[in-house]
Order: C-alpha cells, then sequence, then structure tokens
C-alpha cells in the first residue's frame, strides 16, 4: 500500500469536514444566539504508538512518519456575541455567561436568544413560540389588561405598573461541553 495517498487522503477529508463547519458557521452568522463550533485538527498518532507497542512489533521508518490528520471532537464556542440594541422593551441580552430556560413541549431547552413577546395565551414566549420560563420553571404568565406596558427589568423581572409578575430564569452550565444544538 502507497501510505502517503492515504495520508493525504485523511487530511482532504479532514479539510471537507473543517469546510462544512465553517460554512455553517458563516451561514448563521446573523441568526440571533447563534454558538459557533471549532474544528480542532491533531496530528494522529501511529498505531504502534497508540497501542503502546513502541518497541515490538513496529516499523522504525514507519514510526518515524506521523500517522496523518485527524479531527478532534468539534467544540461549540460559548463566547457572548455582540448585543444589538433593538429598542423593543420586550428584548433582552445577557451579559455574562447563562441561559434562558425555555419550554418545548415536555422538554426544557435553553438559548440566548432574548427576543421575547406576548402570545394570543398571554405567555412570555421567544421569538421561535416557546414559553419562557422563570426560576422554578413555569411559565410567565402576563394578564390581558397589562400587555401593552411590561418592562423587563436588568434583573429579568418582568413588571407591569410596578406589580412583578414574574422573574426570567437564567441557567448555567458547569460542563457546556455536554450541551447539544
Amino acid at each position: 500500500m502507497v501510505y502517503g495517498i492515504y495520508q493525504s487522503a485523511a487530511g482532504m477529508i479532514v479539510n471537507q469536514y473543517r469546510q462544512a463547519v465553517l460554512a455553517n458557521n458563516l451561514a448563521n452568522l446573523d441568526t440571533v444566539g447563534f454558538k459557533h463550533d471549532l474544528t480542532i485538527v491533531r496530528e494522529r498518532q501511529v498505531e504502534t504508538a497508540e497501542d503502546g507497542l513502541s518497541g515490538r512489533l513496529s516499523d522504525r521508518m514507519l514510526d518515524r512518519m506521523t500517522g496523518g490528520s485527524l479531527v478532534a471532537p468539534t467544540v461549540t464556542s460559548f463566547e457572548r456575541g455582540q448585543i444589538q440594541v433593538t429598542g423593543s422593551q420586550m428584548d433582552v441580552a445577557i451579559d455574562g455567561n447563562g441561559f434562558f430556560a425555555v419550554n418545548d413541549g415536555d422538554k426544557t431547552r435553553y438559548t440566548r436568544d432574548g427576543r421575547f413577546s406576548i402570545n394570543a395565551n398571554g405567555l412570555l414566549v421567544t421569538a421561535g413560540g416557546r414559553p419562557v420560563l422563570d426560576e422554578q420553571g413555569g411559565t410567565i404568565a402576563v394578564p390581558e389588561e397589562v400587555r401593552g406596558r411590561i418592562v423587563i427589568d436588568a434583573d429579568g423581572s418582568v413588571q407591569s405598573n410596578g406589580e412583578v409578575l414574574g422573574r426570567i430564569g437564567l441557567v448555567d452550565f458547569q460542563d457546556r461541553g455536554r450541551l447539544c444544538k
């Protein structure tokens, strides 16, 4: 077998994957709350080094060559994006760490997209229509008579005429690597 051809093919596969991840990042550049992915390319160790067989059953010439390249698991960057001033009193942003908890049927999902509104049922919802959850995991209901006079304070309190209707829950995770998009 021609070892160099396999190394070249592995390098092309790695670059094809990197381009696919980069294309996805570019396609979502203007998506509110989008977190870009990072590809990490590393040197593939030769099998004898990986298996701990460096002294036995090894070919010294092949062991001096690298095993080519491979992609380590893709990681998501959780850096804060640009905060845009929209002028809407219902739009909020998180300055720091954390996620808004939202209800998605029988699941709780997490987002940093703070474009909120009040739906026909009087619930505070995301731009995608998912109810925003409060600190206790319940929905935030806004009575019909005060729907036009809602203020969201810096601490996440949803208020109308000085009365607190609920406080938007913020959730953070120790191991963000376990989150999936």
